[in-house]
């Protein structure tokens, strides 16, 4: 096996002429690869904001409803209630009632008197007179009493009308 030497000038453009554009194609795919995975990350980042944006919006509902329920909370701890004659917010026991009424009706329901930023409609409550219970915290030996038990419904509404939060409490008076 016998080596000639060559010209140096020869090498190169020999190596010139053989090149075929390997490059250019390998440095495309990276680029490609690399917008690809840029666009994912912004799919996610935007993913990730509207998320965060629902389970805000869905907080405020919360807050909003928790805040009829401590006010309806309040209502029954004074002395004398309206009466529950399925009117006004007062009504008398109905299991399926939270989900049949109208709760933009205000002869139907309460609306709360506070205001709450940034909530699309005012959180609204009603209350349910349930069949009294006997109480076992008499103070007289002997001499059973009846406790009177309510059954609060209250509907918070967020940011937008399409989130909702509704609780229900129960109290005994």
């Amino acid at each position: 096996m016998t080596i000639k030497a060559q010209n140096p000038k020869t090498i190169q453009m020999n190596l010139a002429g053989k090149q075929q554009g390997v490059v250019l194609i390998v440095s495309l795919m990276l680029l490609v690869v690399i917008t690809l995975l840029g666009i994912s990350g912004m799919r996610n980042t935007t993913l990730d904001e509207r998320m965060a944006g629902n389970m805000r919006d869905l907080q405020l509902a919360f807050y909003s409803a928790e805040s009829a329920l401590r006010e309806a909370e309040q209502q029954i701890k004074v002395i004398s209630l309206p009466p529950f004659n399925n009117t006004n917010g007062y009504y008398e026991t109905d299991s399926t009632l939270w989900q049949t009424i109208d709760w933009s009706d205000t002869s139907a329901v309460i609306q709360v008197t506070t205001t709450i930023d940034e909530v699309s409609a005012p959180p609204a409550y009603y209350v349910e007179e349930m069949p009294a219970t006997p109480s076992d915290g008499s103070l007289e030996a002997g001499i059973p009493h009846d406790s009177e038990v309510y059954r609060i419904t209250a509907r918070g509404v967020g940011g937008s009308t399409t989130s909702v939060a509704i609780l229900q409490a129960t109290v005994r008076r």
